[in-house]
């Protein structure tokens, strides 16, 4: 698993990836996000210096995406894996490649998606709290580099 840093030539990658319904269904706003307001967002997300951005991928082809939003001394970190490479392991080596990007890092997931919890675990990651998160039930692990 290697991560590299993710252009505006992944917009439509990553738009796929995102609007999946099964993706949808575990992201905090379920509603699938329409062409224009991807592109801008990850304009704004490719420009902000408090963002890395990475395509996870596993001898060249890409396999999902990994974002770490930073903000004081901790980064908050997203990941995605596209269907058809989901099952594979690949979720937990894209966070734990991730690990080499921040000193601490916390996860918000859904408190009923046992996957991603799984693989956050899987990755080292330990639970920290419950926490509500536009009125859904969630939890956040925590990583710290040691």
């Amino acid at each position: 698993m290697t991560l590299r840093p993710a252009t505006e030539d992944d917009a439509r990658r990553l738009f796929d990836w995102t609007n999946d319904p099964s993706t949808r269904g575990v992201s905090f706003n379920a509603d699938p996000i329409p062409w224009d307001t991807h592109v801008a967002w990850l304009r704004k997300k490719l420009a902000d210096r408090a963002c890395r951005l990475f395509i996870a991928e596993v001898d060249g082809a890409p396999v999902g995406q990994v974002r770490l939003d930073a903000a004081a001394d901790r980064a908050t970190i997203s990941v995605s894996i596209a269907k058809a490479h989901r099952g594979r392991g690949f979720g937990v080596a894209a966070i734990r490649a991730a690990t080499a990007h921040a000193e601490v890092i916390d996860a918000f997931i859904l408190a009923d998606n046992a996957a991603s919890v799984r693989a956050f675990e899987r990755a080292g990651f330990t639970f920290a709290e419950d926490v509500e998160i536009e009125g859904r039930a969630a939890v956040r692990f925590e990583w710290t580099k040691s």
